[in-house]
C-alpha cells in the first residue's frame, strides 16, 4: 500500500504547489 501513495504524492505535488502560488 506504500508504494501505491508514493505515484499519488508525486502527482499530488504539482497540483499543490499551484495551489500555494495562487
Amino acid at each position: 500500500t506504500i508504494a501505491q501513495p508514493t505515484v499519488i504524492i508525486e502527482e499530488h505535488p504539482k497540483n499543490l504547489n499551484a495551489s500555494s502560488h495562487g
